[in-house]
């Protein structure tokens, strides 16, 4: 009954498409967050996706997530689902130099943040319109 219910009405308005934009912003921040910690570490390779990408690839595709059925299953994130993440190769550096450039690393994170926000918005939009929906209006 509840796989009915989410095809039938969550399916529709997209939420399932925004959770993935929501998802992909926050594992990037994650990833660009570790890039402004580690910008002053010695030989450290800065990490990233590309996310337009993985959004693009995500839509195109339903994933299937595994579910775990016991307590003692373990998921790895790749087989989750989760993004490639790549190690920027083209910077040159020795290994006491970092291949981060903090600016660069800043000026991605406002971005992904902007990205993160609207996919919010749009969740939130969307879960509201569903709720009014239900409550008939009022």
């Amino acid at each position: 009954m509840a796989n009915m219910i989410q095809k039938l009405v969550f399916d529709k308005v997209g939420t399932p498409r925004l959770q993935h934009m929501v998802d992909l912003a926050a594992f990037r921040h994650k990833l660009l967050a570790s890039n402004v910690a580690n910008a002053t570490s010695p030989g450290y390779q800065r990490r990233d996706i590309d996310f337009q990408q993985e959004l693009s690839q995500a839509l195109a595709t339903h994933t299937v997530r595994p579910k775990t059925t016991r307590p003692g299953h373990i998921i790895s994130e790749r087989s989750a689902g989760a993004p490639d993440v790549v190690r920027d190769a083209g910077t040159e550096n020795s290994s006491e130099l970092s291949a981060v450039d903090i600016d660069m690393e800043m000026a991605q994170l406002a971005t992904n943040t902007l990205n993160y926000e609207v996919g919010m918005k749009l969740l939130s939009k969307s879960l509201s319109g569903l709720r009014t929906a239900i409550r008939g209006g009022q």
